[in-house]
């Protein structure tokens, strides 16, 4: 009777931290895309789909024992399940140890600038104060995205460019959040189809393929470049140069 007292509570808790963890999962993808431009090796894919198969094997096992309680006691069955929990657990520790490690960034308060300061004597100059700051932070990250071309770094990080302004990353974030309406990471790919997009139309670099312009521009692989375009654009690459021919002639 213990016994299967444990066993529901320990299947009731590696659910629940099945569930938690996919959570978590979801929040660290979203915080990627506050914080890096290159993203196809971060997003813990094949921790959430280990996770997943988790749960799934969990229930089955559930299941079998509630319908058929003789099956579990079968040598086959208890062989079948080990070498299933030893090729998951092989397939996950292969990749755990390619997976990249990840920066996360903490809040340094010290670095952070807000209007959301101790109430002052008079508040309007401080909120003007507040925003001449941002705005100057703003003129600088353009510059730096249009003129000194940042974008076209491929593995650029919101630390590269918080540190190219002189503040936090996260304070960066947030101001880019607020004024834009885009992560980070949209930020600086929008950057990155409009330079591709002045390429096609100017024919300036008539040596180079799209995919090669692409690269040029920061884009790390073709999947990401035809997958940002299209969602910009709502074209493909290819359709969006065939359309600039018909234009023209």
């Amino acid at each position: 009777m213990i016994c299967n007292i444990l066993n529901v509570l320990g299947t009731l808790y590696g659910l629940i931290i099945g569930f938690a963890t996919i959570r978590l999962l979801k929040k660290h993808v979203a915080e990627l895309y506050n914080q890096y431009t290159a993203i196809e090796y971060k997003k813990l894919q094949w921790a959430k789909t280990y996770i997943v198969l988790g749960l799934c094997y969990v229930t089955l096992g559930i299941a079998l024992k509630l319908l058929f309680p003789l099956i579990i006691q079968n040598h086959y069955y208890q062989f079948v399940m080990t070498i299933i929990n030893i090729g998951l657990l092989y397939w996950v520790s292969i990749h755990g140890f390619f997976q990249q490690n990840i920066i996360w960034l903490l809040t340094d308060k010290s670095k952070v600038l807000t209007t959301k300061q101790k109430k002052p004597t008079t508040v309007e100059p401080e909120l003007e104060e507040d925003l001449r700051s941002i705005n100057m932070l703003l003129k600088e990250l353009e510059a730096f995205m249009i003129q000194e071309k940042g974008y076209t770094k491929t593995d650029l990080t919101i630390i590269d460019a918080a540190e190219r302004l002189g503040i936090h990353p996260k304070q960066l974030s947030k101001i880019i959040n607020s004024k834009y309406n885009q992560n980070f990471n949209t930020y600086i790919n929008t950057h990155r189809v409009k330079k591709v997009i002045e390429v096609l139309e100017s024919d300036s670099l008539k040596n180079l393929s799209i995919e090669g312009i692409a690269i040029e521009v920061g884009f790390q692989s073709k999947s990401a470049f035809y997958g940002f375009f299209k969602k910009y654009t709502g074209t493909t690459p290819l359709k969006y140069k065939k359309s600039l021919k018909n234009i023209k002639k």
